[in-house]
């Protein structure tokens, strides 16, 4: 049997969705029914002397990219591509082809991926959920594999202070992070797993740290199923800082409200996400009929905006954000938020800025203040969906003796207010006491993700602040945030709107970045700006580059976290080609790990999403410094 017929010898015309093209113009002279049936035919004689582009995604350059890999090989095997049904509706496929010498012909299957795309988005459904879980317990978690442990939580490493570095080098061997006392007995639950026990039961014994802390916990292994090298599963509990029951409480807790955020934020992020791809069709349909797409850019920027500040709350509420307190004055922020909250509270509500003359200052991370704004105008939003007013005061407040509110107790002292009250609905006492809890929310199941108020309360505790707040049903709400009162000068902030030119250049800047989609905007942008600019896709293509003398490189924009070679490890192996190149890195992971090691080093770093003014800056901030 030829090695064709071999690789081929399973394409049946009545399982597959196979079909005929005729190469010179794509016309379908051959079809299968399962082919018909796939693309919502009645028959296979609805598809025959029809284009193939007829079933393709306008612009398709499928059948060209069968001619041109079948010039250079006999088979054509696993191509990603799109079909359209008779219906209009698009799915994915996969797709194989061949065409034997000297035909006219091109064979064709395709098989429909749609099922295993559904597969993968839960996947990564439950990973989030995973990760979710991990981030919102104080559990630390971790993997075994011979003895040696080989991935690990955050909070393990908080826990043990052990390093990502360590385990990435296989030299934690888990025997020796138990004390002498209990070694004895974690032997043998581990060896019970080895020898056919899958799960170990809850016990305790005491963890000695990299420092030689001694802490006692209780933890429980499992052995992975069907693994046949025993991978180990461990989750391991910090008795020493809080107690059994009540640890066990606020567990099952936290995996209940685990649900709802991934519900919440799934239902948040679909809807932002129709906005979106919706009004850029409706741009592009504009723009092909000559009409301005200004309307529909806008919606999309507001979209944009907050799903931004859906990733941003949940960063803050992690503590997983980057702060950087400055001293400024609060007044001058709000005044520059103007814009953004009309679009996020809607025509339907008066907005008013009530701000008081000679306002001190404070020193807080204006990113976060200006989300702790936001959060509070969402929150007044949702309670007036009829409309109303909402009223943003500031002041500067002197207390001689404490101030009680609710729950919050403001020391005397020199503080600045900030004071945003609504005309809605109002809170009973009941929601009231749990309205800074995280995960609580009063909407619908799938409808919020109840950090709101949370995210508020955590950011204004780390700033140093307290919040009061002030409620009665069907008569409003009124929250007080009081931040220190400082007496240095203000920093310059700059709100991240585009209302200012761009600062430009005309140095060379090599971009390197695996999203073929945010390449193509700091390339565009930077281009604009006057700068030279040279793209790569990944470590290889940027080292290639670089090997280029034609190109002076006096900066590189790289991503950290890419395939085969990282960031870090790329603007190592360019070091040794050319020194003296600035460095800016970008990333849309937390910054945690090597990344959170960059900013401790005060490497220019540039945090996902950003935006024309956040790349402009920070290029020319790197190459000025």
């Amino acid at each position: 049997m030829s090695k064709s017929t071999s690789k081929t010898q399973h394409w049946r015309p009545d399982k597959l969705g196979f079909f005929v093209l005729r190469q010179a113009d794509g016309i379908i002279v051959k079809a299968s029914p399962y082919f018909a049936q796939l693309l919502a035919a009645r028959n296979e004689a609805e598809l025959i002397g029809r284009n193939i582009s007829d079933f393709l995604p306008e612009s398709s350059p499928l059948l060209a990219q069968l001619k041109a890999e079948l010039k250079i090989k006999e088979i054509v095997e696993g191509m990603p591509a799109f079909f359209r049904k008779l219906n209009g509706s698009v799915f994915r496929v996969s797709i194989g082809a061949r065409q034997k010498s000297h035909s006219q012909f091109i064979e064709a299957v395709i098989s429909d991926q749609s099922q295993l795309e559904a597969l993968e988005n839960s996947l990564k459904l439950w990973e989030l959920k995973f990760k979710c879980a991990q981030d919102v317990t104080k559990y630390a978690f971790l993997m075994i594999k011979k003895d040696r442990i080989i991935e690990a939580s955050e909070n393990f490493f908080l826990m043990t202070d052990y390093t990502h570095q360590e385990i990435q080098r296989g030299e934690i061997i888990i025997y020796d992070l138990i004390e002498e006392r209990s070694q004895s007995a974690f032997r043998e639950k581990i060896s019970a797993l080895n020898t056919g026990n899958r799960f170990s039961g809850k016990f305790s014994f005491t963890l000695k740290s990299k420092l030689g802390v001694e802490i006692e916990t209780e933890a429980a292994f499992a052995l992975l199923p069907g693994d046949k090298e025993k991978e180990i599963i461990g989750v391991i509990a910090d008795n020493s800082r809080i107690a059994l029951l009540e640890s066990k409480l606020y567990q099952s807790q936290k995996m209940e409200a685990v649900g709802k955020l991934a519900s919440g934020v799934a239902h948040d992020f679909n809807n932002l996400l129709t906005a979106i791809i919706g009004h850029s069709d409706l741009a592009m349909v504009n723009i092909k009929q000559g009409k301005s797409p200004k309307n529909d850019l806008e919606i999309i920027q507001s979209a944009a905006d907050k799903a931004s500040m859906l990733t941003r709350q949940l960063l803050a509420f992690s503590r997983k954000q980057r702060v950087e307190p400055k001293i400024l004055n609060p007044n001058s922020l709000i005044q520059n938020m103007n814009k953004m909250l009309r679009r996020i509270i809607g025509e339907d509500i008066e907005l008013i800025a009530r701000l008081g003359e000679d306002v001190k200052r404070i020193k807080v991370d204006p990113g976060q203040l200006e989300q702790v704004i936001v959060n509070l105008a969402v929150n007044a939003r949702d309670a007036m969906p009829s409309g109303g007013r909402l009223l943003i005061e500031t002041r500067n407040v002197i207390l001689t003796q404490p101030l009680k509110s609710h729950k919050a107790v403001v020391d005397p002292g020199s503080y600045i207010g900030i004071m945003v009250d609504d005309t809605g609905c109002g809170m009973s006492e009941e929601v009231r006491n749990k309205a800074f809890d995280p995960f609580f929310t009063t909407k619908p199941e799938g409808k919020g993700t109840g950090l709101g108020l949370s995210t508020v309360k955590e950011i204004v505790d780390q700033n140093g602040g307290k919040i009061c707040i002030e409620s009665e049903l069907g008569r409003g709400s009124s929250f007080r945030v009081y931040f220190p009162m400082v007496s240095q000068d203000a920093e310059e902030y700059i709100f991240a709107e585009m209302h200012q030119d761009l600062q430009v250049g005309n140095e060379t800047v090599l971009v390197v970045e695996d999203d073929d989609s945010v390449r193509e905007f700091a390339v565009r942008l930077l281009k604009k700006l006057g700068y030279i600019v040279v793209e790569a896709k990944d470590g290889k293509g940027a080292i290639e580059a670089f090997k280029n003398r034609e190109f002076d490189f006096r900066l590189i924009l790289t991503d950290l976290i890419m395939p085969d070679m990282n960031g870090v490890e790329l603007v190592k192996k360019l070091g040794e080609m050319r020194e003296n190149c600035k460095i800016v890195y970008m990333s849309g992971y937390r910054p945690n790990g090597f990344i959170k090691e960059i900013l401790e080093e005060g490497i220019p770093y540039l945090q996902k999403p950003f935006n024309p003014l956040d790349l402009a800056n920070k290029v020319r901030e790197a190459l000025e410094g």
